[in-house]
């Protein structure tokens, strides 16, 4: 037995024993299901995210599609557990179809398949006379890649077809194909990295993955969340909210609770500064969403406060700029290149302070340590390395096939690893709503950074191939992998068997992402039944690309500038909360609160730290327990109607409410 640990309900984790009928074959049909409910999921995905705007499951840090799946399921075995105890699926193997179907889920997001299919439509699609791309930049496009067949490209656009007729199959098959190889490679490969980080991120460093505490309450065998009455209170007070937001869409007369900006013009504020400098504030609105409040409250305080006022500072420095006349510079003071430094800096600072562990983990890859310190990993050291290598130089070799530059695509996928790694260390450490790097990727760090005199026309155009896959990094396997490795630590689950099941579902699932995303493309035609979104996803990066070469630049010293400043920040940030354990702030939010998707989250993250200072700081410990499964309640109250209104607007094919974003 080992120690338990604290859960988010304030109470302690209770010891799993696994039942006797449990083994490796149990194990092995779970991750079997979660398989077959690949091509399923892929299509609810791609429907609700692409086709029909029915919501954005993956543009968060929670997949909400897996946590209603998993609710559904865990639900029912309850009910199965009270009629037969031994029949009933233990936690581990409840976890084991969370993990599976999260990893399944990643390449069927918004920033991974859905935008590369548009990326590799667009060029052929859209490079008529009148734009001048032809002449411009179709010398340099590697073929093999990019669908460029006239009929399959007029019949994706059209829809009112299907992916098996000839003309259509014969046209995307050999693209399908080699994506579906390089982005196996590409996903498989951090599985090495997460077996290299899991024990200095779990056992030393205790990292507390915010992220799992939910697919844990919920699977519980005792199902103490389930007979929480302040859980179903907030889980009735977001459902209702959901439904009445639902029923007025369809039927006005019913009362709506607004709780997204968009709903009610006046909740965007910035409409309401006109004049200048005030008009430069962008985006500046006002929502409450139940899940996003939930999650916050899940988070230590500081992190939602750090989050909050470094939006106001980024906001502020939008203001000041305008005042002092300095929108002459594009994209100034550009914010974006600041988060860029605090990313950097949040990996560095952590390596940095882990180095002695990293150090002997690279000792005894190469042999150079005896000391077995690997015994109890799901890899050893040197096999870990070594899958990470390979899968590099794969995706390095197809780099260069893309006529890129050997030290380019070296540069390329060393930075989308570093990202990668990023993504999975916010996650393990902070667990935030969203983890939006939106146009952060190399592909355009690059272009912006570097530029046509350093790069050249060939290797900015083999760049933006690659731009789909790299424009958000939101949802990528990786922070799933290593959650996963955390889950079966906490659930005392098989490891090694959940690594290779994980490598199993990143074949599987890229499969079946491409599949449904061309399947539903022949179907309903990117230019008639989809939403808008194809129109300029698929221009995005080759306009960006015409800029590039028609605007010649070297390296931009500001772009470097600002992401050197924002490094610097973040690193001795970190420095002062290691030192002085008041500092109230945490400087993730300096890096995170340039998103976006901020805007849609800020008050909810101010509503969260409000209520929660008040009511820890007088209500005590048996107060913390119920802010925590308050909080869960509003998550799954919300997710549940949410999902619920997706799968009757597939049903009915009309656009349902989405809750999010």
């Amino acid at each position: 037995m080992s120690t338990p640990s604290v859960c988010p309900t304030g109470g302690k984790s209770l010891e799993i024993a696994q039942p006797a009928g449990e083994s490796g074959f149990r194990f092995w049909a779970v991750c079997l299901v979660a398989l077959l409910a690949a091509p399923f999921n892929a299509l609810w995905i791609v429907h609700m995210e692409g086709v029909r705007d029915l919501g954005q499951p993956t543009i968060v840090s929670v997949f909400y599609n897996v946590i209603f799946i998993v609710f559904v399921v865990t639900s029912l075995n309850h009910l199965v557990r009270l009629v037969s105890p031994r029949r009933a699926l233990s936690q581990a193997e409840l976890l084991v179809l969370y993990v599976m179907l999260s990893v399944l889920t990643s390449p069927a997001g918004l920033d991974t398949l859905q935008i590369l299919t548009c990326t590799i439509t667009g060029p052929y699609r859209f490079g008529t006379p009148e734009s001048g791309w032809q002449e411009l930049f179709f010398q340099y496009l590697p073929e093999g890649m990019i669908v460029s067949d006239p009929v399959a490209l007029n019949n994706i656009w059209a829809g009112g077809g299907s992916l098996y007729q000839p003309e259509n199959l014969n046209g995307v098959l050999g693209p399908m194909l080699r994506w579906w190889a390089f982005l196996s490679a590409l996903w498989i490969a951090p599985l090495g990295l997460a077996v290299l980080f899991r024990r200095r991120w779990i056992e030393s460093e205790r990292l507390t993955f915010p992220i799992v505490h939910l697919p844990l309450e919920m699977t519980r065998p005792d199902a103490r969340l389930f007979r929480s009455r302040l859980m179903w209170m907030a889980f009735g007070l977001a459902a209702t909210i959901q439904l009445l937001n639902g029923l007025h869409l369809i039927y006005p007369v019913v009362p709506q609770v607004p709780v997204k900006f968009q709903q009610v013009p006046a909740m965007n504020l910035a409409s309401q500064l006109l004049d200048r400098p005030w008009n430069a504030i962008g985006t500046f609105g006002v929502a409450f969403y139940p899940f996003i409040i939930g999650l916050a409250l899940l988070l230590p305080m500081e992190l939602p406060l750090s989050c909050v006022l470094f939006y106001f500072f980024f906001k502020a420095q939008m203001i000041f700029c305008s005042h002092a006349g300095l929108t002459q510079y594009p994209e100034f003071p550009y914010l974006k290149e600041q988060s860029f430094g605090g990313y950097m800096a949040l990996l560095v600072f952590s390596i940095w302070a882990g180095r002695s562990y990293y150090r002997d983990v690279l000792a005894r890859a190469v042999g150079l340590l005896r000391k077995p310190i690997d015994r109890d990993e799901p890899l050893s050291y040197r096999a870990a390395v070594l899958l990470f290598l390979a899968g590099a130089a794969y995706v390095i070799g197809v780099g260069v096939n893309q006529r890129m530059a050997l030290w380019v695509s070296i540069a390329f996928f060393a930075q989308y690893f570093v990202m990668t790694c990023v993504v999975g260390r916010i996650r393990a450490e902070m667990g935030l709503p969203t983890h939006e790097m939106e146009r952060l990727g190399p592909a355009v760090t690059m272009g912006n950074g570097l530029g046509k005199r350093i790069l050249g026309d060939q290797n900015l155009t083999s760049l933006s191939l690659f731009f789909g896959f790299t424009r958000g990094i939101r949802n990528v396997p990786f922070p799933h992998q290593v959650e996963g490795l955390k889950l079966m630590e906490r659930s005392r689950g098989s490891s090694r068997r959940l690594l290779y099941a994980m490598a199993i579902a990143v074949v599987v699932g890229i499969g079946c992402a491409l599949w449904a995303e061309f399947h539903l493309a022949f179907e309903n035609g990117f230019g008639a039944r989809w939403r808008d979104l194809p129109g300029w996803l698929s221009r995005e990066a080759w306009e960006q690309l015409v800029g590039w070469i028609n605007v010649p630049k070297g390296i931009d010293r500001g772009r470097a500038e600002a992401a050197l400043i924002g490094f610097v920040f973040y690193f001795g940030a970190m420095v002062l909360r290691t030192q002085c354990l008041w500092w109230p702030l945490h400087p993730a939010g300096f890096a995170l609160s340039t998103t976006y998707f901020m805007d849609h989250m800020w008050f909810p993250f101010l509503i969260a730290f409000c209520a929660k200072w008040t009511l820890t700081r007088y209500g005590g410990h048996q107060i913390s327990r119920g802010v925590a499964l308050f909080a869960l309640g509003l998550i799954l109250g919300d997710i549940t109607i949410g999902c619920g209104w997706s799968l009757y607007g597939i049903a009915r094919s009309f656009n349902a409410w989405q809750f999010w974003p």
